[in-house]
């Protein structure tokens, strides 16, 4: 017998596989293994999950390196950050919304397009 998961041989009355950990369940008349149920999440699922948490860090990125911009420009005072802050804070909101987006490519048009507004529109921000 072999894990359906992974390949590993499995001796007989073996109830996980040794390699992978995966359940194995065993037919009576044929002790031939018919199916390794494994508990771990479809591979589809982890790239959806890692899409989401790229484009949630992309986001945490875009703010901070455009808080620096605008805060630069008021040579870092505590005036001139809360100022960054203030002027990052509704394209932030917004682009972390956008990353509820289910269809990725459309995820990632609207967030470049809006970046590009955001980073344009910061740009031209003047510091105090």
């Amino acid at each position: 017998m072999f894990c359906i998961e992974c390949g590993t041989k499995l001796d007989i009355g073996q109830k996980f596989c040794k390699n992978c950990g995966s359940p194995i369940k065993v037919s009576i008349d044929k002790k031939e293994t018919v199916k390794a149920f494994n508990t771990k999440t479809d591979s589809k699922d982890i790239t959806k999950q890692s899409g989401k948490k790229n484009s949630i860090l992309y986001v945490f990125g875009y703010t901070f390196v455009n808080i620096l911009i605008i805060a630069s420009k008021s040579g870092f005072t505590s005036d001139g950050l809360a100022y960054a802050v203030g002027g990052v804070l509704p394209s932030f909101i917004i682009l972390l919304c956008l990353t509820g987006i289910q269809k990725k490519g459309l995820r990632k048009v609207l967030m470049f397009f809006f970046s590009a507004i955001f980073f344009m529109l910061h740009l031209g921000l003047k510091g105090i």
